[in-house]
């Protein structure tokens, strides 16, 4: 993967959904809203603080309750759902519905399953093939409504996802936890010398101090095979105005992971 270098900054609000995000089949109340990282997953909650080189109230304006996405656990029992899951097993906490898109992508999706690190598989995953892609959206939502009572299914999501061969549908609900939301508003990925790599050390990943943004800025200066000297003044420029120019003490901070 290699080193990747993100500025963050903390704020107050968090992307909301638009309509082509939320998906809504009457009379089906389980909406298809997509679990993206624009939408819900830039969130530092205390609980998960860790790295940072400053005490979690260091961001103090921006903290307040955010909603967190759970995985919700299903009711019991349940056999079948109609004509789509003759073989549906014994719901034993979430339940993650894989649709493939065709047959030979059915069996990829079996295989692929068992060998993930989801264990056991068998119980975390339902495969089905619908060759009608229109319908698919529909079934998710009816699968879910047999997972979940009618008063749970009022605070259920559905997360949409596309592999090649296969969509995945899973459900989950949003709780509240104390934290503050983030938006990425710059990235770099390696091109860095090994005075990055010394000054940088772990356990701290997340530096808030501008030194440490300008400090960053004057470790790009690693050539790769093809590079110019245009190349490296390119990056440089593109730190500084990303990184350096877009700088506000108390919200920003310099994410590295690699």
């Amino acid at each position: 993967m290699g080193l990747e270098i993100s500025h963050c900054k903390a704020t107050l609000t968090k992307p909301a959904p638009t309509a082509a995000q939320l998906i809504t089949q009457a009379p089906v109340k389980t909406p298809i809203l997509p679990l993206d990282m624009e939408l819900y997953g830039n969130y530092v909650t205390k609980n998960n603080f860790e790295g940072f080189d400053v005490e979690f109230d260091f961001f103090k304006p921006y903290i307040q309750e955010i909603y967190l996405p759970v995985c919700p656990k299903s009711k019991e029992p349940f056999t079948v759902i109609e004509r789509y899951f003759p073989i549906f097993p014994q719901p034993k906490g979430q339940k993650i519905l894989i649709c493939a898109k065709n047959k030979s992508g059915l069996s990829n999706a079996k295989k692929y399953f068992k060998h993930s690190h989801w264990k056991p598989w068998q119980n975390k995953y339902v495969f089905i093939f619908e060759p009608n892609i229109q319908i698919i959206d529909e079934l998710a939502q009816h699968f879910m409504q047999r997972l979940f009572n009618e008063t749970e299914l009022g605070g259920i999501f559905i997360d949409k996802g596309e592999e090649p061969d296969w969509y995945y549908f899973r459900p989950y609900t949003l709780v509240k936890n104390m934290g503050f939301y983030y938006e990425e508003v710059g990235h770099q990925r390696n091109s860095m010398n090994d005075d990055f790599w010394q000054h940088f050390a772990q356990p701290t990943c997340a530096f808030t101090k501008k030194c440490d943004f300008e400090y960053a800025l004057s470790c790009i200066d690693y050539y790769y095979p093809d590079d110019t000297k245009e190349c490296v003044e390119h990056r440089k420029r593109e730190f500084k105005v990303n990184f350096i120019d877009s700088y506000t003490y108390g919200q920003s901070w310099m994410n590295i992971s690699g």
